[in-house]
């Protein structure tokens, strides 16, 4: 993984670590969910890469270009097209962690938590996406559960033998 990312996933364990724990039964529960979850926020994410594309790009008539020149900020139009790659990335991430969770391999976990990290990010652009209709402080608090739920599965995904 890259030596960043690890940095920031020791800094958010030790922090995970000091929260109550959820039982082994729900943490079993959760390993067994998770490759289908990724799948399904994956397919997600490609869709939502879209539609900000089509946002941006939609009809690419002269009439829409000259619009989308007038319509949206210099600032908006990098953090729409930024939005497209990082929910792009973060697609692939997700997609790609499905083999890797169905065989409790650690490199699925990193990828779940290579996307989650790429999410973050994507939360912290709204502001900047004119037609952003997500709530940026709901966005956040959703992201930290989910970095608390995957923090208590962890210890079940184990290193490749490779």
């Amino acid at each position: 993984m890259i030596k960043q990312v690890a940095i920031i996933e020791t800094k958010l364990e030790r922090f995970f670590i000091n929260l109550p724990s959820i039982s082994n039964s729900t943490k079993t529960s959760l390993t067994k969910v998770l490759p289908w979850i990724a799948i399904i926020f994956g397919a997600m994410q490609v869709i939502w890469a879209f539609d900000l594309w089509n946002t941006l790009y939609g009809n690419t008539s002269i009439e829409n270009v000259l619009y989308i020149s007038e319509t949206y900020s210099s600032m908006e139009k990098l953090g729409l097209f930024a939005g497209i790659i990082i929910l792009s990335i973060s697609a692939i991430t997700l997609l790609m962690s499905y083999k890797p969770l169905m065989k409790n391999n650690k490199k699925g976990w990193d990828l779940l938590f290579l996307s989650a990290l790429l999410n973050v990010v994507y939360v912290l652009m709204i502001p900047f996406i004119n037609n952003a209709r997500t709530n940026v402080v709901m966005s956040i608090v959703v992201s930290g559960i989910g970095f608390y739920l995957l923090f208590q599965v962890k210890a079940k995904y184990k290193k490749s033998s490779r």
